[in-house]
């Protein structure tokens, strides 16, 4: 799987990225939605995992712009605020997990979201 990880925390985006390619994914690293509204083709990712409070263009704005240009992919929405079940399911097909769960239990969360993407197809 590709997954686009965006994420302003250096040390959660290159900890997680690391965990990842050890699992067999191959990661793209970005530190703000900016960037990954630069990137070529967003449609190519499988997976973004995304973090809510970033600088700039927020989650929730970068969602939005996604969806305004038709991009639908799962996102998984990871924040150390606390976001509604009402608001989490505007936001994203995905998912909203905390930054506070151990990497362990994140990386439980990426495959369950993962595992249901591949048997929705």
């Amino acid at each position: 799987m590709h997954i686009l990880l965006v994420d302003d925390e250096k040390t959660i985006r290159k900890g997680l990225g690391f965990a990842l390619r050890r699992k067999g994914h191959r990661v793209s690293e970005v530190e703000s939605a900016l960037a990954a509204l630069e990137l070529d083709n967003l449609s190519k990712f499988d997976l973004i995992i995304l973090d809510l409070n970033l600088p700039f263009v927020s989650g929730r704005e970068f969602i939005h712009i996604l969806k305004d240009r038709g991009i639908l992919l799962p996102v998984l929405i990871m924040t150390s605020q606390s976001v509604t079940e009402g608001e989490a399911s505007d936001l994203s097909p995905g998912q909203v997990i905390s930054k506070d769960l151990s990497l362990p239990e994140i990386l439980q969360s990426i495959d369950f979201l993962l595992k249901s993407q591949i048997s929705n197809h």
